[in-house]
């Protein structure tokens, strides 16, 4: 397992930045660093943008990384009325894109980020360049509307009951491979305990209902799907089901590796995402 420690002291002192946006009507955060073609870093369901702290820093040297808090995550208001679906949260993140001067650039999408990132490749094909679907969410679109319903109902009780630091504890190194070390345990106890329970209650709505297979047949940017092959999150069979609805994709499976590959396996993570950037170029 890779030691993250001396990354993440390099990134930590990244501060937010936030801006009050007009047509969402929220104030919505984020971190940026480097210069050159941007990428776009779309978090999870249990973290916001500090997981992506060791990613800035090996690739901000290359690339202009920005990673946004999502609706309700960090120092970003929540959506201000529903519907809470994956349709309100993209539409947030293409007016920030905006109002940060930026054309086009690379999304990856983590988890839940990913269904996000599938949309936004889907319907706003000239904003992106590329797209990394990373541990993918599918959904829960496709299930009957009471199962998924009840689903969701229990998750948001649990995350309730538990509060945000013991659910980080107890769920947060539950997702990563299991011979992940003491330091990774902990980064990811800090990173999910900062979850507020209205955030964590509008993103399930927001999953509740989605289904990324409707996005997939639509996207005609260059697609790649990452996973772990430890991962009790997003399995090897759930993203192969993903590469394999869309005719413009590649599949890197991550050894020993959870549901965090980007904190995980951090060198290894961003090896993958430059190539893809590299090989985007080239064509």
């Amino acid at each position: 397992m890779e030691d993250v420690s001396n990354e993440a002291r390099g990134s930590a002192a990244i501060a937010l930045s936030q801006k009050k946006l007009f047509k969402a009507g929220i104030n919505v955060s984020w971190r940026e660093k480097g210069s050159g073609q941007p990428i776009f870093f779309i978090h999870g369901i249990g973290t916001g943008s500090e997981y992506w702290e060791d990613q800035f820093s090996i690739l901000a040297s290359d690339y202009h990384t920005i990673a946004w808090d999502m609706p309700g995550y960090g120092a970003s208001d929540n959506i201000s009325a529903p519907p809470f679906d994956v349709d309100s949260y993209t539409m947030v993140a293409v007016e920030l894109i905006s109002t940060l001067g930026i054309r086009n650039c690379h999304f990856v999408g983590q988890s839940l980020g990913a269904l996000i990132a599938a949309r936004l490749a889907a319907q706003f094909p000239e904003l992106v360049l590329s797209v990394t679907l990373s541990h993918p969410l599918v959904g829960l679109g496709r299930m009957p509307k009471s199962e998924r319903e009840a689903v969701a109902a229990a998750r948001i009780r649990l995350f309730e009951e538990l509060g945000p630091l013991r659910f980080a504890h107890e769920k947060g190194p539950a997702i990563l491979a299991p011979n992940a070390n003491q330091a990774l345990r902990q980064k990811v106890i800090r990173l999910m305990s900062g979850v507020r329970v209205q955030a964590m209650r509008n993103a399930v709505s927001m999953m509740t209902n989605a289904d990324i297979f409707s996005d997939l047949s639509l996207i005609k940017v260059p697609m790649m799907v990452v996973c772990g092959d430890c991962d009790p999150v997003s399995s090897l069979k759930v993203c192969r089901s993903i590469s394999a609805a869309s005719n413009i994709f590649e599949l890197e499976v991550l050894s020993a590796v959870g549901h965090y590959g980007a904190v995980e396996k951090p060198r290894d993570y961003a090896e993958l995402l430059k190539r893809f950037v590299k090989n985007y170029l080239l064509k």
